[in-house]
């Protein structure tokens, strides 16, 4: 899609790596497989310009509906950061917030219901009338992260001294409040944290753990005497400190997702997600636990 005029087509990066993730379907036909669009910053410009054009809006779905054709997919999940949110170059426009319930009703009719829909928002639960939507989509992936900077923690569960503006907790019950049920709902599980920006990077992958807290190494750099991990146990969360519990990074580990799960069990939300699958060590320590915690009795 061309980023200032939202004409054009889809392209798909690495078509054969979607190709081999689509040929999992055949040992494990319950797998689905959505195609995500967008994502932040510049990857969401040309949006707004192509939901607000009835034509443009229309080829647009057009060409979801094309795409899950060829490739055999389950659906489409968009991540549209923001409708009505400015940045630069993006085009965001008043009318974005109707437009994109528009959007999902277009999405709607060349999919049918044999199709999946979902998308991503934010923790504020701003910039979509996610009620007005919930008519045209399977459920909602609430972004329930990269809600503070050290000395806040990334994605706090329950609100604390350490929690910025929002919970997660929060968070679900702002959407809840807008009449969106809990079993329509995902809950975002971030596998990475933010650093301070100086003793860490403004991202800390939860794959950089185990050699910060074993070797006091971040990027090869030391953070002897930062790596102290500390648990919050108002906001159910883990962070690296110094001996004075100073923060200095935010992360989730084992045993912060379990208190994730926990809640979304108890609110009988639809399930959990994760924000990404790379920032995991290689052997998965994050993805298999979320796992075994979602589907355990």
């Amino acid at each position: 899609m061309n980023k200032t005029t939202g004409d054009g087509g889809i392209d798909i990066a690495k078509p054969e790596l979607l190709k081999k993730l689509v040929a999992y379907k055949a040992s494990y036909p319950e797998l689905k497989i959505l195609l995500m669009i967008g994502g932040w910053g510049k990857n969401a410009d040309g949006f707004s310009m192509m939901a607000r054009d009835d034509t443009k809006r229309k080829a647009f779905c057009d060409e979801c509906a094309r795409i899950c054709d060829q490739y055999g997919l389950d659906g489409i999940d968009l991540d549209w950061e923001y409708p009505t949110y400015a940045a630069e170059g993006n085009g965001a426009d008043p009318s974005d917030t109707k437009n994109f319930t528009l959007l999902m009703k277009g999405l709607r009719e060349v999919l049918g219901d044999g199709r999946l829909i979902s998308y991503a928002a934010p923790s504020n639960g701003k910039y979509i009338d996610n009620k007005a939507v919930l008519q045209y989509v399977d459920y909602i992936n609430v972004m329930t992260y990269s809600m503070g900077d050290p000395p806040y923690h990334n994605s706090p569960l329950y609100h604390s001294s350490l929690t910025k503006s929002r919970s997660g907790a929060e968070s679900i019950e702002i959407f809840h409040g807008q009449g969106v049920p809990y079993d329509r709902m995902n809950y975002g599980m971030a596998f990475y944290g933010h650093g301070d920006g100086n003793i860490y990077p403004s991202s800390v992958q939860y794959y950089r753990v185990p050699d910060i807290l074993e070797k006091g190494l971040c990027n090869g750099k030391s953070v002897a005497g930062y790596n102290i991990r500390h648990w919050d146990d108002t906001g159910k969360n883990c962070y690296l400190g110094d001996a004075l519990g100073n923060m200095y990074a935010s992360y989730e580990d084992v045993e912060s997702l379990g208190y994730r799960v926990a809640f979304v069990k108890q609110k009988g939300m639809l399930g959990a997600f994760a924000w990404e699958y790379r920032e995991d060590t290689t052997d998965g320590t994050l993805r298999y636990a979320l796992h075994d915690l979602m589907t355990e009795k």
